[in-house]
């Protein structure tokens, strides 16, 4: 009989602890989404700046950080934390990033999201870019940017 009072008693506090374990374990963060980018053309001009956009994604609606692997031994820094807004249902912000290339060549470009709690996302698919020698004349027109749009309105790359 003594032994179950005191399971009686202990009931309320293990119940409560349960509860705190099952919603922590319930809170555990995930990766960022890969990114995942788009482009309108495959060919550009040397020694021309081009912009590279992407809506980040993070499946616990957290602040992601964008970086890419531009193909010619170089690798950017991570971009500026940006809101990804799934989990609230908000808008996420748009990240741009600029590259340009000083020598001609074709190059596979990557990209990468880390968010705020540590946790990087594998690096995406690469994806192909000519570089020719020349004149980028037509690198400033809206077109040319380069565009994924992770809240799947549908709408990739074009004018802006």
């Amino acid at each position: 009989m003594k032994a179950s009072r005191l399971t009686r008693a202990a009931a309320p506090g293990c119940v409560a602890a349960c509860l705190v374990i099952l919603a922590l374990a319930g809170c555990r963060n995930r990766p960022p989404y890969v990114p995942d980018f788009s482009y309108s053309v495959d060919l550009g001009y040397v020694d021309t700046v081009y912009t590279f956009e992407c809506y980040p994604g993070d499946p616990d609606g957290g602040n992601v950080a964008i970086r890419y692997d531009w193909g010619d031994g170089d690798t950017s820094g991570w971009s500026a934390w940006a809101e990804c807004g799934f989990a609230w249902g908000a808008e996420p912000e748009l990240i741009e990033m600029t590259h340009s290339w000083v020598a001609p060549g074709t190059f596979l470009i990557r990209a990468q999201a880390t968010d705020d709690h540590g946790f990087t996302s594998d690096w995406s698919e690469p994806r192909q870019m000519s570089i020719q020698a020349g004149s980028g004349v037509l690198a400033d027109t809206p077109w040319l940017k380069f565009h994924h749009d992770n809240r799947n309105t549908g709408r990739v790359g074009g004018p802006r």
